[in-house]
């Protein structure tokens, strides 16, 4: 209730434990991803993908693995009633 919504993200932990022989979900995945690229990478024009004030992350999301460069990573986006070329979309 201090900050504005949009400059709070949540940093979610996978539901899977490491020796476990699960994937975390793809939604969890991608919503990791989508922190990790705003940090790196925040639009001040886009409320949804702006800068960061504070990032809220349980321990377990903290104690996890991560791989350098992952913020680095370009979402690829496609819209709805649009064709997309299945090998460009792969290439992207």
């Amino acid at each position: 209730t201090l900050l504005p919504p949009d400059t709070v993200a949540e940093f979610p932990s996978w539901e899977t434990l490491p020796h476990e022989r699960l994937s975390p979900r793809s939604d969890t995945v991608g919503r990791r991803l989508a922190v990790l690229r705003r940090l790196a990478h925040p639009r001040p024009d886009d409320p949804e993908t702006g800068p960061v004030k504070v990032v809220v992350a349980p321990v377990r999301s903290v104690l996890q693995p991560q791989v350098k460069g992952l913020g680095d990573l370009e979402p690829v986006a496609l819209s709805s009633g649009r064709t997309a070329d299945l090998g460009e979309v792969v290439d992207a």
